[in-house]
């Protein structure tokens, strides 16, 4: 029932947000992307908080943001991925005679809360942090070879939220056009992104890091206050103009 719900707010906010787009006023404001990349999980079925190239999956998301001044912005992020960890991925015997792998296919729609000009203000530059809460869905699948049989996990559910934070680096390359790479790392209330707590560390929870090229589109580049006023664009006659 709520998996429902919340497939069907995300499709009436995306479309929504993509007819406001029409309006001239407001479409000086609005920006869309897409974006490609990886996730890496963090939790009883990883040995490192470092990326391990045998546990990275392929993510990708959508969404749209509005500029409500200079500084900060508002975006909504659809994005789907998976995790993968490997007790056979440990240097510890007693870790692998454990004997879990898990795999999860998700999808999250989050809203996150974007502050431009982090470091530098540029008119070409792109440069922000970020902070959310998301809403996912998952899907666990899970084998068990070894002593993890012997510790019973329960049910477990498979709806939860996580809230990220991050930062973006990029460039405007037009008037419209922008790509940027973005880091973000997810802190997850809950332990079970593996589908294993008790076997594990139930007094953490799991987390996972995205990163992801982000190829931007701003709909009206005249006069978005996310951008900074480019010197180059005056001259004897025109008017002072906001770049991109």
């Amino acid at each position: 029932m709520i998996q429902s719900v919340f497939y069907k707010l995300k499709v009436q906010i995306l479309v929504l947000g993509f007819l406001l787009l029409g309006q001239s006023e407001l479409s000086a404001k609005w920006f869309a992307f897409g974006a490609i990349g990886g996730d890496y999980y963090q939790g009883d079925v990883s040995e490192s908080a470092l990326p391990n190239l045998r546990t990275l999956r392929l993510n990708y998301g959508l969404g749209v943001g509005y500029f409500l001044n200079f500084r900060w912005s508002l975006r909504l992020r659809y994005m789907k991925g998976a995790f993968h960890g490997s007790d056979a991925y440990f240097s510890t015997p007693s870790i692998q005679a454990r004997g879990i792998t898990f795999d999860n296919s998700f999808w999250d729609i989050g809203l996150h809360a974007m502050y431009h000009h982090l470091f530098k203000k540029s008119y070409k530059l792109i440069n922000y942090g970020f902070i959310g809460i998301e809403y996912m869905n998952q899907s666990v699948t899970k084998t068990i070879t070894g002593t993890a049989a012997l510790v019973p996990e329960g049910s477990f559910s498979n709806t939860q939220f996580n809230a990220p934070i991050g930062i973006g680096l990029g460039r405007w390359v037009s008037a419209h056009w922008g790509v940027v790479l973005e880091l973000a790392y997810h802190y997850n209330f809950s332990d079970y992104l593996d589908g294993t707590a008790k076997a594990g560390n139930p007094k953490a929870n799991d987390s996972f890091i995205v990163s992801h090229l982000l190829v931007l589109y701003r709909f009206r580049a005249g006069g978005n206050p996310g951008g900074v006023f480019d010197p180059s664009k005056l001259n004897n006659v025109d008017c002072p103009k906001f770049g991109y």
